[in-house]
């Protein structure tokens, strides 16, 4: 540390020591990918905007409760967990191999 500029204490103290928390960051962002705001869509949905507002809650909670397809909802909900589990396993690998940081 001693005869380093500000610029090199930056790149070679601080920015390793804030990595794991910075990939800890994008590992859960990347957990929220799939989660819209249900309450949002739902109170700002008109007939007009319906066809091009439509996310999966809404439609989970449409099918399921307002129309009692309580499989289909389900499955749909299923699926959606599936597709967001199998993206948080690869942005994982994707973090492990491009840095010796690993948390699951």
């Amino acid at each position: 540390m001693d005869g380093a500029s500000v610029f090199q204490r930056i790149l070679h103290i601080d920015i390793p020591e804030l990595l794991p928390m910075v990939i800890l960051n994008l590992i859960m962002a990347a957990g929220g990918i799939m989660n819209v705001g249900f309450e949002k869509v739902w109170l700002l949905q008109t007939d007009l905007n319906k066809a091009t507002s439509d996310v999966i809650a809404v439609y989970v909670y449409q099918q399921g409760i307002e129309q009692a397809k309580y499989s289909y909802s389900t499955a749909v909900g299923l699926f959606n967990t599936v597709i967001n589990i199998v993206l948080l396993i690869i942005v994982n690998k994707i973090v492990s191999k491009a840095s010796d940081v690993e948390f699951v």
